[in-house]
């Protein structure tokens, strides 16, 4: 009589362990392979922030409004290209985009590592990336260290259920994989900031400045305007030395061909008609006219 023995419990226990110790060393190969993604990116955010950095000389080139899909708000778009040939774009508020015009001149930073811009200076105005991108960056690499560390730790548990699992083998690929993944995008984000971006177009967004000379007159739509503007203040009965100078300065950016001095003698003579017209018009330039105070 034939006798069936019976199933050696040893070995159903080690096809389980082995299972397991392969799961585990699956799952832990994920998640030390994303946790060092995470972490690589999120120190590459931190050293475009505190690394080593170039500035480079900008020109603007457009500045218009973008309307949102949902209508809440309008997006404020400034574009422009640095003498490097490499292009920038950032949102900027309202009232810094009315102020832009074309051909403008600003200040790019850009990180040396990835060659992204970090900001954009102008005389009056400056705008600065650092902040979220440093928040997003240390948060990827606590993410990142924290998964690395679960997923090292399972493949470590893993390599000691099983000894035929090598864990340094299994995550040597992944590893390498992640690395050539991070490095083949700081390779195109610099070279997006490269001089292979094409230095002409930067040289071509120069315009020769417009001659200035002094004056005799203003043109038609800048008396309008001065017209406008000194009816407002004489309305009122009182145009003080900051009005006066406002009035300059709008009547300046509608005659760029005209000196300063040139333009502010005509407004400075304009006003002196319509005093000689109604004398209990009170006016205070800041001693910027001659015949007042």
């Amino acid at each position: 009589m034939t006798m069936n023995s019976p199933t050696n419990p040893t070995n159903s226990t080690t096809s389980i362990d082995e299972l397991v110790a392969g799961r585990r060393r699956a799952d832990g190969s994920d998640l030390a392979v994303i946790g060092l993604l995470l972490l690589l990116v999120g120190l590459m955010f931190v050293v475009e922030i505190f690394g080593p950095s170039t500035v480079r000389t900008a020109r603007v080139t457009t500045s218009v409004e973008v309307d949102r899909f949902n209508r809440v708000t309008d997006l404020q778009i400034v574009r422009g290209i640095d003498e490097e040939g490499a292009g920038f774009e950032i949102r900027v508020s309202e009232s810094v985009r009315n102020s832009l015009q074309p051909d403008d001149r600003v200040e790019v930073t850009r990180s040396w590592l990835t060659g992204r811009v970090l900001s954009v200076r102008a005389e009056t105005w400056s705008h600065d990336v650092g902040g979220w991108r440093l928040v997003v960056g240390l948060g990827a690499a606590a993410i990142g260290a924290v998964l690395s560390f679960f997923g090292l730790r399972s493949m470590l548990r893993a390599s000691r259920s099983d000894q035929q699992v090598d864990w340094k083998s299994a995550l040597m690929w992944p590893a390498v994989f992640a690395l050539a993944l991070n490095t083949g995008y700081v390779l195109y984000e610099r070279d997006q900031a490269s001089t292979s971006s094409a230095r002409a177009a930067y040289e071509a967004t120069l315009t020769t400045e417009p001659a200035v000379e002094d004056c005799q007159g203003l043109s038609v739509a800048a008396g309008q305007q001065l017209f406008a503007l000194v009816k407002i203040s004489k309305d009122a009965g009182e145009l003080d030395a900051e009005d006066f100078g406002s009035v300059v300065s709008i009547i300046q950016g509608m005659e760029p061909g005209c000196t300063p001095e040139s333009v502010e003698a005509e407004v400075c003579a304009y006003i002196a008609d319509v005093v000689d017209g109604a004398p209990e018009f009170v006016v205070s330039t800041g001693g910027r006219c001659p015949d007042f105070p």
